[in-house]
């Protein structure tokens, strides 16, 4: 299911680009409209987030070079993505 019909974004944008994700099931190709950069994070910096929303796919925060770093688990996306089928 594509993310952006679960948004009811216009889905005829053809600049594109897919992030590879390495999951619990393999390999998943996440398709995304642009990539600014990539950075290698600390994990020892990250903040865990307590779980009150199910639903929510947040699952900790990270500081880095003064910016906030909101981190999905996008495990619980795909499990929720499957069941929204």
């Amino acid at each position: 299911m594509s993310s952006r019909k679960l948004l009811g974004i216009d889905e005829t944008d053809q600049h594109r680009h897919i992030v590879i994700i390495e999951s619990k099931k393999g390999l998943v190709g996440i398709s995304v409209d642009e990539v600014v950069k990539i950075t290698l994070l600390d994990l020892q910096n990250l903040v865990p987030v307590e779980q009150k929303n199910t639903l929510s796919p947040i699952y900790a925060t990270l500081k880095h070079k003064q910016q906030l770093i909101i981190l999905a688990d996008f495990e619980r996306c795909f499990n929720q993505m499957e069941n929204y089928e």
